[in-house]
């Protein structure tokens, strides 16, 4: 009798759970193979057999939407547990389908697959096993883990290890397994774990939560010696829990309230060129809007941004405006910092993601000096496009280690992007910092191992001295562009790597981004030095060189510039000719490939008494002398002036007049201007 009972109890979990059981099989499966992409869908005529192939594998035919109703149609072959099994598959069909490509299943795949899948449940002649059999679950040994004799077994084990991290004062840890045992219900250790809970959330700072955790088990365990110690612990929570209140009413600050900040920013500007009686006119609305919500509480801190941008062309209505979006994430961590998830568009410059994404990022602190970072999502370039570029997924895992020996910080990350299913970029690096005294260091490398070439290597070095002079060694080497697979499409005209995939190989593309990508290297060293109480000096020079990119693929070859010479050096007075003044007088000279360049500069900064005014004019005059023997000589003279009406609300104008006259090979006459006049709005 009980056996029939199990066994009827088995086949409702079977019929109720069998989608759960069918979505955990398709996880196992990872690969297909594209054996080709076209333009035009076509009737699927591949007999596996032909191939040598086992008919277990399924043959079929996906959409990808490009926009503008384009599309492109892929034929594969599904589906892989591993990639090794589909590379072992695709090398029969390699004679035939020379850029088949062994790729990862995406959402279109795995509607297939999921289709795929329901109808080999049901099909008896295929031997397959979608779950334990029926008699298998009956026949199963009544020694399982939940039956009473592993729950007690466990919750010893687990109270072990809760009262050693009670003891390494790792107060989360030990709340997080003391609840674990509660789970478990009926054994033991049970109420001790319900007092151990209370206490760990008290030890870890959380009053209100350890406030409950007693509560609760006075309510269970109201009687003996334990719930009097329970009840003193309590009643002491209680004095702590009071003194914040009385403090929080003076004050008469809420901490759980919603906090809002933001700005907007409007601002018209015409720019006039006018050359040898030629006269061109722009004008530009552009206006940036900024919004900050934030709440912090007992347990979370909770932070939300948003940040768009539009440009609009007033005197061209035939060019449209542009709106991006920015920034538009949530944030959400606890008051320790020790876990946080962020999600959204969002910039990172660190773990190895290049700049604006649209995706998560999540923090998880396994140590004072341990913190682990998973970043996935897609990259957006705003000036572009304000679309996720969902061809190029990428993700990757980062740690944060320090500070380490009182000086040390490091960072560590692997990162790996595709585009259209190829690599797109797969890198390794890190980052360094070194602070000690007055000195400060910072080092940056990026490695992609994909195409086993150094992307970046950053160094900054500074020192300062005890009379407040520094000095600034910097080194770049890096890329130029980074180093993805996206650059093969430079001077081609489709900037679409499947489309390419049409023409080329996947190897091509590959040298193709190499092509088209530059190195490039500087080495910079500035000073700073204090003259006395009101003025310093500044110098700095740079020497840099970008090289030639080779031609390929109907791309022209483009020549280095060489070492390019930069050098700079400029006095800096402070409240030299009355109060909150700051005074400029800087020299530049460049000496590139295709000119050279001497510019003077000579501009101050005040406020009027009210402090509402501030005035900052500037003077530059510029020499320009060209490698094909023409002469340009310029002077540009401005204002930029601001009225703050309120703390929060301010006027600007700037104001820019430029003349230049050039001698060779046609003598042009040029007279510039631009006026810029906006606001800005902070609440």
């Amino acid at each position: 009798m009980l056996r029939s009972l199990k066994i009827k109890t088995c086949c409702l979990v079977l019929i109720f759970f069998f989608p759960s059981v069918l979505l955990a099989e398709t996880a196992l499966y990872k690969y297909a193979i594209n054996l080709e992409s076209s333009q035009k869908k076509t009737a699927i005529s591949i007999n596996l057999k032909d191939f040598n192939v086992s008919d277990k594998y399924k043959v079929y035919q996906t959409e990808i939407s490009l926009g503008r109703n384009k599309s492109f149609y892929r034929l594969r072959i599904g589906f892989f547990k591993s990639k090794k099994e589909a590379a072992r598959i695709a090398k029969k069909f390699k004679s035939k389908y020379s850029k088949l490509w062994v790729d990862r299943l995406h959402k279109q795949d795995r509607k297939i697959l999921v289709a795929w899948l329901s109808e080999r449940k049901v099909d008896p002649s295929i031997n397959t096993t979608v779950a334990p059999s029926v008699n298998a679950i009956a026949n199963k040994s009544t020694k399982m883990v939940g039956e009473p004799a592993d729950k007690e077994k466990l919750a010893k084990n687990l109270m072990a290890r809760a009262n050693k991290a009670m003891k390494d004062q790792k107060y989360r840890l030990a709340a997080g397994l003391y609840t674990r045992i509660i789970s478990l219900k009926n054994t033991s250790e049970h109420q001790q774990a319900m007092e151990f809970l209370g206490l760990a959330r008290e030890k870890n700072g959380q009053l209100i939560h350890a406030r409950a955790e007693y509560r609760l088990y006075l309510k269970k365990y109201p009687k003996g010696e334990d719930s009097l110690r329970v009840r003193q612990r309590l009643l002491s929570l209680k004095t702590l829990l009071l003194k914040p209140k009385r403090r929080l009413k003076k004050t008469s600050s809420k901490r759980s309230d919603w906090q809002f900040f933001g700005s907007l920013l409007q601002f018209y500007r015409q720019d006039v060129f006018s050359s040898n009686q030629t006269e061109t006119i722009n004008e530009t609305l552009s206006t940036n809007v900024n919004f900050l919500l934030r709440k912090r509480t007992e347990s979370l801190n909770i932070k939300s941004q948003f940040n768009a941008n539009h440009l609009e062309y007033i005197n061209n209505p035939s060019i449209t405006g542009k709106a991006r979006v920015n920034i538009l994430f949530v944030d959400i961590a606890d008051v320790n910092n020790n876990k946080s998830i962020r999600l959204g568009r969002q910039s990172q410059s660190k773990g190895g993601v290049l700049g604006r994404m649209d995706g998560a990022w999540i923090g998880y602190r396994l140590s004072p000096t341990w913190k682990l970072n998973m970043v996935a999502g897609y990259p957006v370039q705003t000036s572009i496009s304000n679309l996720a570029e969902k061809n190029r997924p990428f993700w990757g895992v980062s740690a944060d280690i320090g500070t380490v020996a009182k000086h040390w910080n490091f960072n560590v990350y692997t990162i790996s992007q595709e585009i259209d299913s190829i690599v797109d970029r797969n890198a390794i690096g890190g980052e360094v910092r070194y602070r000690k005294d007055k000195q400060n260091h910072f080092v940056l490398l990026d490695y992609d191992i994909h195409y086993s070439e150094l992307n970046t290597f950053f160094f900054v070095g500074n020192w300062r001295f005890d009379n407040n002079a520094a000095v600034i060694l910097t080194v770049n080497h890096r890329n130029s562009p980074i180093l993805t697979t996206i650059n093969a499409t430079q001077g081609q005209a489709t900037q679409s790597i499947e489309a390419l995939l049409l023409t080329y190989t996947e190897e091509e593309l590959y040298q193709f981004a190499q092509d088209r990508t530059a190195k490039y290297n500087s080495l910079t060293i500035s000073t700073t030095i204090p003259l006395s109480d009101k003025w310093s000096f500044n110098a700095d020079g740079t020497i840099s060189n970008l090289s030639s990119t080779p031609a390929s693929a109907g791309v022209s070859a483009i020549e280095g510039t060489g070492n390019e010479l930069f050098y700079s050096a400029q006095f800096i007075g402070y409240n030299v000719f009355n109060a909150d003044e700051t005074t400029r007088y800087q020299i530049r000279y460049d000496d590139t490939r295709t000119f050279t360049r001497t510019r003077l500069t000579a501009s101050t900064r005040f406020r009027l008494k009210n402090k509402k005014w501030r005035f900052r004019p500037e003077i530059t005059l510029e020499q320009r002398n060209s490698s094909n023997g023409g002469t340009t000589d310029k002077i540009k003279a401005g204002i930029k002036l601001d009225y703050k009406i309120q703390r929060k609300f301010k006027l600007e104008l700037d104001v820019s007049y430029e003349t230049g006259k050039t001698s060779f090979p046609v003598s042009t006459t040029e007279n510039n201007y631009y006026i810029s006049a906006g606001y800005i709005w902070d609440f």
